[in-house]
């Protein structure tokens, strides 16, 4: 079965606390 295109990505999905962010990473516009 095909999956659905539109299909929307849980909100509620936790993000691992331990992952350190590169302080040199640029923001995008968006």
């Amino acid at each position: 079965m095909p999956k659905p295109a539109m299909t929307p990505k849980p909100a509620m999905t936790p993000k691992p606390a331990m992952t350190p962010k590169p302080a040199m990473t640029p923001k995008p516009a968006m």
